[in-house]
Parts: structure tokens; sequence; C-alpha cells
């Protein structure tokens, strides 16, 4: 029950002593307000885990404090971003990383093609070599500014966020702990508003990201 009790009063709920024989104290979810729900306390029962399932049922269902919430739907909404931005800058730094593979890979081909092509006596197959060269080496020119504005743009919005690495872990690592903090936010406030499910949802959509750059991270370095 006790925390049942902790729930109602984090969402500002108050307490008022016994009035009567009842022996009933009442919580209420405003102090100063015609409307208003309100909770049975009383001292006896046999069965706490009920009525602390119902208070917290009607803390969580309550919708009289709303515009009271709202700094903490901002705060959770500021938080997942913050996230967002990290989760970016992960993929950006891992896709930088895969188009330095490909630069790689093109300029290896081209040197093993340009061997070749000084090696053969045959024309038709040394200029096709040539033409096969030129092609690689203009792809790799591509993927290497490609590669290094993904780099930028990483390096931008870490900074942003007051982090600083080439380690695509780090954001990541940070990312996951901004979205349980933004969670944490969001159990403090009514389940049933609408903007509390569309960030929960919001929360979820980012771990799948997370967990997608995590597999993808532990791909290159098997690789």
């Amino acid at each position: 029950m006790q925390d049942a009790l902790d729930l109602a009063r984090r969402h500002g709920w108050w307490y008022r002593k016994a009035e009567d024989h009842t022996g009933a104290a009442q919580l209420y979810c405003r102090r100063d307000s015609e409307e208003h729900c309100f909770f049975p306390i009383f001292g006896t029962g046999k069965s706490p885990g009920g009525p602390a399932r119902s208070l917290k049922r009607k803390v969580r269902t309550c919708t009289h404090r709303i515009e009271e919430e709202e700094p903490k739907i901002e705060q959770a909404e500021r938080l997942l971003s913050g996230a967002d931005r990290l989760i970016a800058a992960a993929e950006s730094l891992l896709h930088r990383a895969r188009l330095h593979e490909r630069v790689d890979e093109a300029l290896a081909e081209a040197e093993e093609l340009e061997t070749i092509a000084r090696a053969t006596e045959l024309l038709e197959v040394a200029e096709a070599n040539v033409v096969r060269i030129d092609e690689l080496i203009e792809r790799a020119d591509e993927w290497d500014m490609e590669a290094t504005a993904a780099g930028r743009d990483a390096r931008e919005t870490l900074a942003a966020e007051g982090v600083e690495t080439e380690d695509p872990n780090v954001p990541v690592d940070a990312a996951e702990e901004v979205i349980r903090e933004a969670e944490a936010v969001l159990d403090e406030v009514p389940r049933r508003l609408e903007r509390v499910a569309d960030l929960r949802n919001t929360a979820n959509l980012l771990r799948g990201r997370i967990s997608v750059v995590r597999t993808e991270i532990a791909s290159t370095t098997r690789s």
C-alpha cells in the first residue's frame, strides 16, 4: 500500500484525516476544486494488495490534473528527442564505416585491374580494365565524400549532446539510458493520456532501432 500512496503523492494527491465514525481517511487528486477524484483509506483490511492496486489505477486514470502533467510530458518528449539524435549519430558512424569499406574494396579492385591491364597483351582487355578502373575510382571518391559528410553529421550531433566519440556503442548506450529516464518520467503521468501512449510507442520504436544498430555493430566487429 505504501507504494500506491507514494505514487499518489508524486501525482499531487493530498490526504485528509477521517472526521467521522467510519475511520476512513480520504485522498483527493486536487485540493481547491469541486471536480476531483477521491479514494477512501481504511485503517484495517484483510487484503491490502487489492486497495493498493485500486488506488494506483485511480491515480493513473485521473484526468483532472492533465494540465499539471504537461511539464512532465514535455520533459519526456525532450528526452526521447535526445535519444533519437544519439541513435541517429550512431547510425551515421556505422554508415561511414560501411562506406569506408566500400572505398577500400573499390580501390583494391582498381589496383588489381590496373596490374592486369599492364600485364595483358590483349588491347580489348586492357581498355576494358581502364574503363572499369575509372568507374571504381569515381565511385570510391563519391563514397569517400559521403562518408566524410556522415562523420561530420555524427560529430556535430554528438557534440550537441555533450558526447565526444567515434565509437557507435557510446551514443547507443547513452540513448538507452535516456529512454529509461523518459519512461520513468512517463510512469508518473496518467497512462490514459493519448500523448503518453504516443511517447511510450516512440520509446519502443527507439529501442527497436537500438537493437538494429547493436546487431550491425556486432556484425562489423566479427568481420
